[in-house]
């Protein structure tokens, strides 16, 4: 394996000093790429740095510039505005998670002292409903109303505002200079188990994420963006790209997904593992009896590659083809990568970065190097920060705790919690994994999910849901204990949800079958984590915006 030199980076300060030197030197080059009744539309540099200015003086002129300000809603340019505004003011950004129930809006707004809310049509209904719990909420913008409705101002009307004041020579929002260890955004996690709390960053805790994570790996000129705007995972990859100069587009529904990928034909997407799954079992489905073709030509690509000859891109253009053809890096994060599947990737042609990261550390932890590191780790820790385990058992596997400047302030109005998981400047994770003799970091499992089986044994589900996901038409799983009478944790559940368009989703014998499956593919696994009840669900899992399964909602 070659040996691992980092990329160079430009380091920033700030997100408005990375737009605005992409302004400066290529102010014309699109920034973002997206439809909008139906039309394609492309925003430049220029145009984007100008739409933050205008809103961010309309704010300030207004009053409300260093407030907490909320926004939710669907994936759009808008949300950017308001999101680029709020990360370069001296205020608070408050993103929230559009898939939260109806009181959860209620209690984030009121409990993160928004006073401005951002939202989009959709909302409205629900905004009707709960506007008399919205007491600190002084200023409602609709962000693709093209005019104000009621007390409802349009976004709009806001940059028109800002722009007619810039144009009169008030522009006092390019001035603020923010104090960079203040608190600057305000991320409510998305859960698996309970109620979010909310995360608070600094512009120094985000940007130095960025700047040190770029230098493990570079981003292309183009990418599709389609994870949740709300997620701090896709949040400061945004931010990064934007660092970068990069051209983005804005991927408008999962149903158009791969249309838009041949259309816009993406260098890089930032994909949750999910994505990942479902395009490789899309592949293979496609490849169908040319599977031994495309196994040996695997096999005769991997050796030139040995020689220093690489014909990957003309060997399996055909499989890369609706994908737009020019997809060069995935970065997966948000969960673990079956290694399986990354390899696959890598062998006909696009590289899987896999990341490891939590919202309270900005949100990247560390990331494998291209070239150097595989997926069968997290990769190596970023500069930013230092990676420790905490309590290893004879196997070296503990909590993952991590200590450095892209660590969260705390938890927002939360002593109680920002202490239990804080020790000394370490935060722990309460993630579980160890560091191999490379340094590079290994999950294992969250604590939370751990199973304790009556015999003492200790069961990490994911391992084992990750050779449930290798059968071709297991589109979900999750695994948990089942109890005896005495409530006691005694063996191990499947709980499994077919691909609707499988044959076995209609078979009358399905249950017998898939159970025979499961333990064909857990052979490897020792007696104790073989699955003894699967649970065919008729629905999907309730899961979080970024695809993990909701484990405290299973039944």
């Amino acid at each position: 394996m070659k040996e691992f030199k980092c990329y160079e980076v430009e380091e920033f300060k700030s997100l408005r000093q990375a737009v605005k030197r992409n302004v400066d030197r290529q102010g014309d080059k699109p920034a973002f790429v997206f439809r909008e009744k139906k039309e394609l539309k492309k925003v430049t540099y220029r145009e984007f740095y100008n739409d933050a200015l205008y809103l961010g003086n309309a704010l300030l002129k207004r009053g409300f510039i260093d407030r907490h300000v909320a926004c939710i809603g669907e994936n759009c340019y808008r949300w950017l505005i308001v999101h680029s505004t709020m990360m370069t003011s001296n205020g608070v950004y408050v993103p929230l998670d559009r898939q939260l129930p109806k009181q959860d809006i209620v209690t984030v707004l009121n409990h993160s002292d928004s006073e401005v809310f951002f939202f989009t049509k959709k909302y409205i209904k629900i905004l009707e409903e709960i506007r008399p719990e919205l007491p600190n909420i002084k200023m409602f913008v609709c962000l693709d109303a093209e005019a104000a409705e009621g007390e409802y101002l349009s976004l709009d009307d806001l940059l028109a505002e800002g722009k007619a004041l810039v144009e009169s020579g008030f522009n006092e929002y390019e001035k603020i200079e923010g104090d960079t260890d203040a608190l600057r955004l305000l991320v409510y996690t998305s859960g698996t188990t309970g109620m979010a709390k909310g995360v608070m960053l600094s512009e120094r805790n985000v940007m130095t994420c960025i700047n040190t994570g770029l230098r493990l790996t570079r981003l292309y000129d183009r990418a599709i963006s389609l994870l949740p705007y709300h997620h701090t995972y896709e949040g400061i990859g945004l931010v990064a790209e934007l660092a970068c100069g990069v051209t983005v587009f804005i991927n408008d529904s999962i149903k158009n997904l791969l249309k838009n990928f041949e259309e816009f034909k993406p260098q890089t997407a930032f994909l949750v593992p999910a994505h990942l799954e479902a395009f490789y079992k899309r592949i293979q489905k496609a490849i169908g009896k040319k599977k031994p073709l495309i196994d040996a030509m695997i096999s005769v690509s991997n050796g030139l590659r040995k020689c220093g000859i690489d014909l990957r891109r003309k060997m399996f253009g055909m499989i890369l083809k609706p994908f737009g053809g020019e997809l060069i890096k995935v970065i997966s994060g948000g969960a673990p990568i079956r290694p399986e599947i990354a390899d696959f990737f890598d062998a006909i042609g696009v590289t899987v970065v896999n990341g490891y990261g939590i919202t309270e550390c900005s949100p990247l932890v560390a990331i494998t190097r291209e070239g150097y590191d595989d997926c069968y780790t997290a990769g190596v820790p970023i500069g930013s920060v230092n990676v420790k385990i905490k309590d290893p058992d004879e196997n070296g596997i503990g909590e993952v705790c991590v200590k450095g400047t892209s660590v969260m302030l705390g938890y927002y109005k939360n002593q109680e919690a920002t202490d239990r998981v804080m020790e000394d400047g370490w935060f722990n994770t309460e993630d579980l994994g160890l560091l191999d003799e490379k340094g590079r970091l290994k999950i294992t499992g969250r604590s939370k999910n751990l199973i304790v089986l009556r015999n003492g044994k200790n069961i990490f589900p994911e391992e084992i849901e990750n050779y449930i996901l290798s059968i071709p038409y297991v589109a979900e799983a999750a695994v948990t204990a089942w109890h005896d009478e005495s409530g006691e944790e005694t063996g191990l559940c499947a709980h499994i949800y077919l691909d609707a368009q499988s044959e076995m989703a209609g078979d009358p014998e399905r249950e017998a079958k898939v159970k025979e499956d499961i333990i064909k593919v857990c052979k490897p696994l020792p007696a104790y984590k073989q699955v003894s009840r699967v649970n065919i669900r008729k629905e999907e899992f309730v899961k979080t915006t970024t695809n993990k399964i909701k484990r405290n909602a299973i039944k």
